[in-house]
Protein backbone atom coordinates (compact mmCIF):
# COMPACT_ATOMS: atom_id res chain seq x y z
CA UNK A 1 0.00 0.00 0.00
CA UNK A 2 1.30 3.60 -1.02
CA UNK A 3 2.42 5.48 2.60
CA UNK A 4 0.74 8.23 0.29
CA UNK A 5 -3.00 7.01 1.32
CA UNK A 6 -2.22 6.55 4.91
CA UNK A 7 -3.94 10.04 5.84
CA UNK A 8 -6.87 8.90 3.64
CA UNK A 9 -7.12 6.22 5.46
CA UNK A 10 -7.19 8.16 8.64
CA UNK A 11 -9.69 11.05 7.61
CA UNK A 12 -12.34 7.94 6.30
CA UNK A 13 -12.02 6.14 9.89
CA UNK A 14 -12.40 9.79 11.53
CA UNK A 15 -15.50 10.25 9.83
CA UNK A 16 -16.84 6.55 10.28
CA UNK A 17 -16.10 6.67 13.98
CA UNK A 18 -17.26 10.28 14.68
CA UNK A 19 -13.31 11.61 14.74
CA UNK A 20 -12.38 14.40 16.01
CA UNK A 21 -15.86 15.53 16.45
CA UNK A 22 -15.91 13.90 20.21
CA UNK A 23 -12.44 16.56 20.99
CA UNK A 24 -15.07 19.57 20.34
CA UNK A 25 -18.13 17.15 22.01
CA UNK A 26 -16.17 16.97 25.27
CA UNK A 27 -15.01 20.57 24.90
CA UNK A 28 -18.98 22.10 24.79
CA UNK A 29 -19.47 19.69 27.48
CA UNK A 30 -17.18 21.01 29.39
CA UNK A 31 -18.05 24.66 28.64
CA UNK A 32 -21.63 24.30 29.43
CA UNK A 33 -21.42 22.37 32.84
CA UNK A 34 -19.32 25.81 33.74
CA UNK A 35 -21.66 27.95 32.76
CA UNK A 36 -19.54 29.76 30.81
CA UNK A 37 -20.63 31.98 27.76
CA UNK A 38 -18.25 32.79 25.38
CA UNK A 39 -18.32 35.07 23.04
CA UNK A 40 -15.43 34.19 21.25
CA UNK A 41 -13.99 30.80 20.78
CA UNK A 42 -10.14 29.93 18.95
CA UNK A 43 -9.55 26.63 17.55
CA UNK A 44 -5.66 27.34 17.04
CA UNK A 45 -3.81 24.79 14.59
CA UNK A 46 -7.41 24.04 13.26
CA UNK A 47 -5.82 21.91 10.13
CA UNK A 48 -8.90 21.14 8.20
CA UNK A 49 -11.43 22.53 11.02
CA UNK A 50 -13.07 19.18 11.85
CA UNK A 51 -13.31 20.35 15.47
CA UNK A 52 -13.70 24.21 14.48
CA UNK A 53 -16.86 23.48 12.27
CA UNK A 54 -18.29 21.09 14.88
CA UNK A 55 -18.05 23.56 17.86
CA UNK A 56 -19.30 26.57 15.74
CA UNK A 57 -22.63 24.37 15.22
CA UNK A 58 -23.18 23.39 18.94
CA UNK A 59 -22.34 27.08 20.08
CA UNK A 60 -24.34 28.83 17.63
CA UNK A 61 -24.21 32.13 19.87
CA UNK A 62 -20.07 32.22 19.54
CA UNK A 63 -18.37 33.39 16.66
CA UNK A 64 -15.91 30.82 16.34
CA UNK A 65 -12.36 31.24 14.60
CA UNK A 66 -10.44 28.36 13.23
CA UNK A 67 -6.52 29.81 13.07
CA UNK A 68 -3.75 27.69 11.24
CA UNK A 69 -0.11 28.69 9.47
CA UNK A 70 -0.98 26.74 6.25
CA UNK A 71 -3.94 26.71 3.96
CA UNK A 72 -5.48 23.53 4.68
CA UNK A 73 -8.41 25.15 1.84
CA UNK A 74 -10.58 24.06 5.40
CA UNK A 75 -13.76 26.58 4.34
CA UNK A 76 -16.63 24.92 2.99
CA UNK A 77 -19.73 26.92 1.10
CA UNK A 78 -22.31 25.73 3.67
CA UNK A 79 -20.39 26.82 6.97
CA UNK A 80 -22.55 28.44 9.62
CA UNK A 81 -22.37 31.99 9.70
CA UNK A 82 -20.71 32.16 13.52
CA UNK A 83 -17.55 30.47 11.90
CA UNK A 84 -14.60 32.15 10.23
CA UNK A 85 -11.14 31.20 9.31
CA UNK A 86 -7.79 32.71 8.87
CA UNK A 87 -4.00 31.80 8.11
CA UNK A 88 -1.59 33.17 10.46
CA UNK A 89 1.56 33.65 10.74
CA UNK A 90 3.60 31.40 13.71
CA UNK A 91 3.13 33.50 17.12
CA UNK A 92 1.00 35.98 15.67
CA UNK A 93 -2.59 34.63 17.67
CA UNK A 94 -1.39 37.50 20.31
CA UNK A 95 -1.88 39.97 17.86
CA UNK A 96 -5.49 38.68 16.40
CA UNK A 97 -8.55 40.69 17.56
CA UNK A 98 -11.23 39.66 18.42
CA UNK A 99 -9.72 38.43 21.65
CA UNK A 100 -10.68 35.08 22.19
CA UNK A 101 -12.71 33.80 25.56
CA UNK A 102 -11.27 30.07 25.17
CA UNK A 103 -8.70 28.92 23.15
CA UNK A 104 -8.68 24.99 22.08
CA UNK A 105 -5.14 23.14 21.23
CA UNK A 106 -6.29 19.98 19.90
CA UNK A 107 -2.90 17.62 19.85
CA UNK A 108 -1.30 21.30 18.82
CA UNK A 109 1.72 21.65 21.23
CA UNK A 110 3.80 18.46 20.11
CA UNK A 111 3.79 19.95 17.07
CA UNK A 112 5.95 22.97 18.33
CA UNK A 113 9.71 22.65 18.77
CA UNK A 114 11.03 22.53 22.18
CA UNK A 115 12.87 25.91 21.73
CA UNK A 116 9.61 27.84 21.31
CA UNK A 117 7.19 25.91 23.51
CA UNK A 118 6.69 28.43 26.11
CA UNK A 119 6.77 31.52 23.04
CA UNK A 120 3.81 29.31 21.97
CA UNK A 121 1.90 29.47 25.06
CA UNK A 122 2.60 33.13 25.98
CA UNK A 123 1.60 33.99 22.46
CA UNK A 124 -2.01 32.33 23.02
CA UNK A 125 -1.91 33.45 26.47
CA UNK A 126 -1.96 37.09 25.01
CA UNK A 127 -4.73 36.74 22.52
CA UNK A 128 -7.30 35.15 25.27
CA UNK A 129 -9.44 37.66 27.04
CA UNK A 130 -8.76 38.87 30.85
CA UNK A 131 -10.89 37.87 33.32
CA UNK A 132 -11.86 34.21 35.71
CA UNK A 133 -14.22 33.23 32.99
CA UNK A 134 -11.32 33.22 30.12
CA UNK A 135 -10.43 29.11 29.27
CA UNK A 136 -7.67 26.89 27.59
CA UNK A 137 -8.42 23.75 26.28
CA UNK A 138 -5.61 21.03 25.67
CA UNK A 139 -5.62 17.50 24.41
CA UNK A 140 -2.33 16.18 24.03
CA UNK A 141 -0.57 12.52 24.13
CA UNK A 142 0.84 11.88 27.82
CA UNK A 143 4.42 9.77 27.44
CA UNK A 144 4.77 7.49 30.87
CA UNK A 145 6.75 8.39 33.61
CA UNK A 146 8.72 5.17 33.40
CA UNK A 147 11.58 5.83 31.28
CA UNK A 148 11.93 2.54 29.16
CA UNK A 149 8.42 2.50 28.85
CA UNK A 150 8.44 6.49 27.72
CA UNK A 151 10.78 5.49 24.99
CA UNK A 152 8.68 3.05 23.55
CA UNK A 153 5.58 5.41 23.20
CA UNK A 154 7.80 8.22 21.50
CA UNK A 155 8.73 5.79 19.04
CA UNK A 156 5.56 4.77 18.32
CA UNK A 157 3.68 7.94 18.36
CA UNK A 158 6.50 9.58 16.30
CA UNK A 159 5.79 6.36 13.92
CA UNK A 160 2.30 6.90 13.49
CA UNK A 161 1.94 10.64 13.37
CA UNK A 162 4.80 10.27 10.14
CA UNK A 163 2.40 8.16 8.62
CA UNK A 164 -0.94 10.00 9.21
CA UNK A 165 0.49 13.33 8.77
CA UNK A 166 3.36 13.33 6.47
CA UNK A 167 4.81 9.94 4.88
CA UNK A 168 3.68 11.95 1.38
CA UNK A 169 6.30 14.38 1.83
CA UNK A 170 8.63 13.28 4.39
CA UNK A 171 9.07 13.72 8.05
CA UNK A 172 9.52 17.21 8.41
CA UNK A 173 8.79 17.77 11.92
CA UNK A 174 10.60 17.20 15.00
CA UNK A 175 7.48 15.65 17.47
CA UNK A 176 7.94 16.89 21.21
CA UNK A 177 6.11 14.57 23.21
CA UNK A 178 5.15 15.25 26.60
CA UNK A 179 5.12 13.59 30.35
CA UNK A 180 2.05 14.85 32.50
CA UNK A 181 4.66 16.72 34.81
CA UNK A 182 6.43 18.75 32.07
CA UNK A 183 3.09 19.78 30.33
CA UNK A 184 1.87 20.92 33.39
CA UNK A 185 4.88 22.45 34.58
CA UNK A 186 5.43 24.35 31.11
CA UNK A 187 1.33 25.82 31.10
CA UNK A 188 2.18 27.62 34.58
CA UNK A 189 5.09 28.69 33.03
CA UNK A 190 2.92 30.56 30.58
CA UNK A 191 0.78 31.86 33.38
CA UNK A 192 -2.07 29.54 33.28
CA UNK A 193 -4.04 28.03 35.82
CA UNK A 194 -4.34 24.38 35.57
CA UNK A 195 -7.85 23.70 36.70
CA UNK A 196 -8.24 20.19 35.97
CA UNK A 197 -6.95 17.31 33.91
CA UNK A 198 -8.08 14.10 33.09
CA UNK A 199 -6.93 11.01 31.07
CA UNK A 200 -9.40 10.51 28.45
CA UNK A 201 -7.60 7.10 27.23
CA UNK A 202 -8.62 7.22 23.24
CA UNK A 203 -11.95 8.24 23.62
CA UNK A 204 -11.06 11.67 21.92
CA UNK A 205 -9.09 9.94 19.34
CA UNK A 206 -9.35 7.65 15.82
CA UNK A 207 -6.28 5.03 16.21
CA UNK A 208 -5.46 3.28 18.60
CA UNK A 209 -3.18 4.62 21.13
CA UNK A 210 -0.34 3.30 23.00
CA UNK A 211 0.16 5.78 25.64
CA UNK A 212 -2.47 7.47 27.52
CA UNK A 213 -3.98 10.57 26.42
CA UNK A 214 -4.90 13.49 28.79
CA UNK A 215 -7.07 16.89 28.46
CA UNK A 216 -6.09 20.12 30.53
CA UNK A 217 -8.60 22.55 31.50
CA UNK A 218 -6.90 25.98 32.39
CA UNK A 219 -7.29 29.66 32.72
CA UNK A 220 -5.57 32.53 32.12
CA UNK A 221 -3.64 34.04 35.06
Amino acid sequence: MPLSLIPEIKAWAQQKKGGHTKHAEYLVERTRGEHLQPKVIADLGCGTMVVTRRIAGLLRDADVYGYDVQDHAAKRHDDPANLHYSVIEPFTFGQQEPKADIVNLGGVIHHVDQKDELRFLQDVHAGMTDGPDSRLFVHEHTLSAHPWRRRMETVCLRTVEFLINEAAEGMLTQYNFYTRERLLALLRNAEFEVLDHEDVGTRLVTLPSLNTNTVYWCRKK
